[in-house]
């Protein structure tokens, strides 16, 4: 009966040794789909479990073991010590890290190696932050300001653009401005592979200036005025040379549209191109 009982207990526990590695070859195998790149779709698919954060975290756990098991580290050992015969410490060769990082945008974003021009309009492959991401454009303010006078009743010489009653403004108002910009193209004429290379961009910026009579309570402090100015900025890089130790960076051409959304007899718009072009200047830093 002994026998028995322990030739059962012994078949029962390779029948659930075999379905645990059954199991665990299961789990792992979305990671290993591919030969050759073991983990190649591994975050993508723990990412797209992002509604069930349980199922995420554990996705993310079994995707980080693969990578171990894949990608670890190898050790090699130094010869022994003359003097006490043991081998030396060993030494640990680590894997190339990743250029990208998990969401797939490089490293080298905001990289402070790049000068602030280079990092402004990421002239640079190290310095690409991505398309769609927004950045910041022009300054962002919150003040009040005074005037002389402040005209309540616009007019124009083109037909319909005359105000027909007078409003009371105060000389005295809040002034608001935001403005952010976006990359929607890169490396259209001018790209390459390296962190020094020049790549051409082109930019979608907005820009809002809105004056704010917070101070006229008599006519419920209305929004005067509101300027609207969406635009498209072309860069081309350069490295040109100049005198005096100076380089021409980039060279933009510019489309803006400014309007302050209102019909007639208030509306006001205008359209406008422009060129630009930026050269920078390095001072070598005096050991302190």
């Amino acid at each position: 009966m002994t026998l028995k009982l322990s030739t059962l207990v012994c078949r029962l526990l390779g029948a659930g040794l075999l379905a645990g590695g059954l199991a665990q070859a299961q789990t792992t195998a979305p990671f290993n789909a591919l030969p050759g790149r073991p983990s190649s779709m591994g975050w993508q698919v723990c990412h797209a479990l992002k509604n069930d954060p349980t199922k995420q975290l554990a996705c993310f756990q079994q995707w980080a073991d693969s990578q171990s098991s894949v990608g670890a580290p190898t050790a090699t050992t130094a010869p022994a010590n003359p003097a006490t015969g043991q081998p030396e410490t060993q030494v640990l060769l680590l894997p190339a890290l990743n250029t990208d990082a998990p969401d797939g945008k490089p490293l080298g974003c905001k990289n402070n190696n790049y000068s602030e021009l280079s990092k402004f309009w990421e002239l640079q492959r190290g310095t690409d932050c991505d398309t769609f991401a927004i950045r910041g454009y022009r300054p962002l303010s919150l003040a009040a300001i005074a005037s002389d006078s402040v005209n309540g009743q616009p007019s124009s010489s083109a037909a319909g653009h005359t105000a027909l009653t007078t409003t009371s403004y105060n000389r005295t108002e809040g002034k608001i401005q935001l403005s952010v910009r976006t990359k929607i193209a890169k490396g259209l004429l001018k790209n390459g592979p390296h962190d020094d290379d020049d790549h051409d961009s082109l930019w979608f910026g907005y820009t809002q200036q809105s004056y704010w009579q917070i101070f006229t309570a008599p006519i419920s402090r209305p929004f005067r005025n509101t300027d609207h100015e969406p635009e498209l900025i072309y860069i081309y890089p350069h490295q040109i040379p100049l005198a005096g130790g100076w380089n021409y960076r980039l060279s933009g051409l510019g489309l803006v549209h400014q309007s302050n959304g209102q019909s007639l007899p208030l509306s006001r718009s205008w359209n406008r191109v422009y060129l630009m072009g930026a050269a920078e200047k390095y001072w070598a830093r005096t050991p302190a």
